[in-house]
C-alpha cells in the first residue's frame, strides 16, 4: 500500500509503501528524522498517488565508474 505520511507541525511529508497491523504506525528512524517527527509524535497517513517517473539521475558511488568500459551494462535492466 503506497501511503503519503505528513508532520503537520512541521509541513515535512514522505511517500512510502507501508505494512503493518491496522492502527499502528512504525517509521524507521531515519524516516522519522526526515518528517522530523519524536517518537510518540503524530502524523497524518493518506493513501497516495505517485505519477510514473520520466527520468532519473544517479550519482556514483566511487570514483572508479567512468573506468568501466560500457557502464551501461553494468546497470540493471
Amino acid at each position: 500500500m503506497l501511503l503519503k505520511l505528513t508532520n503537520q507541525n512541521s509541513e515535512r511529508m514522505a511517500h512510502c509503501e507501508f505494512v503493518a497491523n491496522e492502527g499502528v504506525c512504525c517509521l524507521p528512524h531515519w524516516m522519522m528524522q526526515n518528517l522530523l517527527l519524536e517518537e510518540g509524535g503524530l502524523v497524518q497517513v493518506e493513501g497516495g498517488n505517485l505519477q510514473v517517473a520520466t527520468d532519473s539521475k544517479f550519482q556514483p558511488q566511487s570514483p572508479d565508474f567512468p573506468d568501466i568500459a560500457d557502464p551501461k551494462k553494468k546497470l540493471p535492466a
